[in-house]
């Protein structure tokens, strides 16, 4: 079977004195190309507005696709690619990064996956998926699409998460993917 290169983003809790925005300290790194970065700061890429532009289209839109819906639809379909570049750049838009993402993509043949690492629901529960590249979404490649997985971070000295601490992790994550699929949008 063949494994796929993967990009490591690891969001951790940002620094004590990071403006109140920001959601997570991003660290980069593809250990089977041996490179890594840490810097840069994770602010939530999404205004209230577009977030709940985006929960309506999800959730709701799919059930009246016509008329004065698919018009909000077709201006929702149309944030998804500017929400992914927005996204896309804050993550890998600086050059130390930018560097990574080129070898990382560079590798000809070869499956790529990003993973997103964290504990934090705010980092969790942003739309990866909806990465964007200025070329396309990550995830929809025709040749080689990216395959995007969340995870929670493992203990570094055995390998696994310990048993309390993951069950607060995932009760916090469901709360907040719950929480934000519970809000209801304004139409």
């Amino acid at each position: 079977m063949n494994v796929p290169l993967d990009l490591c983003v690891t969001l951790a809790a940002p620094p004590q004195d990071a403006p109140t925005d920001v959601i997570a300290s991003i660290t980069l790194s593809c250990e089977t190309l041996d490179l890594s970065h840490t810097g840069g700061l994770l602010t939530d890429p999404l205004t209230q507005r577009e977030r709940r532009d985006l929960q309506w289209y999800l959730e709701e839109y799919w059930m009246w696709p016509y008329e004065g819906f698919a018009q909000r639809g077709k201006e929702v379909e149309a944030l998804l690619v500017a929400v992914g570049k927005r996204l896309y750049s804050t993550v890998f838009g600086n050059p130390q990064a930018m560097c990574i993402v080129q070898a990382w993509g560079s590798q000809v043949g070869q499956q790529r996956q990003i993973s997103i690492i964290s504990e934090l629901p705010a980092a969790l529960s942003l739309p990866w998926e909806l990465l964007h590249d200025g070329q396309g979404f990550l995830a929809l490649r025709a040749d080689y699409p990216v395959s995007i997985v969340r995870r929670l971070p493992l203990n570094e000295r055995t390998g696994h998460e310990p048993a309390l601490h993951r069950r607060c992790c995932i009760r916090e994550t469901l709360y907040g993917a719950l929480s934000f699929a519970s809000s209801s949008p304004a139409l």
